[in-house]
C-alpha cells in the first residue's frame, strides 16, 4: 500500500464534497468510504453523512460505509446518528435497512418463500 496515494485519493475526494453538485458529494461519500479507516477522512465523512443539501448524499455515503462490515465504517454512521436530526437519521435508518436487511431474510428470499 502506498500511503502518500492513499492520502492523495483522501484529499482530492474531500475537495470534491465541496461541490455545489450534490451527485460530487454523493460520489465523494461513496469513494471517501473506501478510506474510512484513515484519520484524514473521519471529518469529511461525518460531514457528508450529515450533509444539509441533500439526502441522497446522506444516504449513499451512510450505504457505502454500512457495506464496509467493519468498525470504523460502523463507527462513523454511529456518531452521525447520534447527533443527526429527524430527517437525516430517517435516511441512515434506511440505508441500515437496506445494507443488512438481506442478511435477515436468508436464502428464503432467492428459494422463493416469503
Amino acid at each position: 500500500m502506498d500511503a502518500d496515494l492513499r492520502r492523495a485519493a483522501v484529499v482530492a475526494l474531500g475537495e470534491l464534497r465541496r461541490s455545489h453538485d450534490y451527485r460530487d458529494r454523493a460520489d465523494a461519500g461513496h469513494g471517501l468510504a473506501a478510506f474510512a479507516e484513515m484519520q484524514e477522512a473521519l471529518g469529511p465523512l461525518l460531514e457528508l453523512v450529515l450533509d444539509p443539501g441533500d439526502t441522497l448524499v446522506t444516504r449513499r455515503t451512510a450505504e457505502a460505509l454500512l457495506r464496509r462490515k467493519d468498525r470504523a465504517g460502523l463507527t462513523i454512521v454511529a456518531s452521525a446518528l447520534a447527533v443527526a436530526n429527524s430527517n437525516h437519521s430517517d435516511w441512515i435508518h434506511t440505508a441500515i435497512v437496506d445494507v443488512f436487511s438481506i442478511f435477515g431474510l436468508g436464502e428464503h428470499r432467492y428459494s422463493g418463500y416469503r
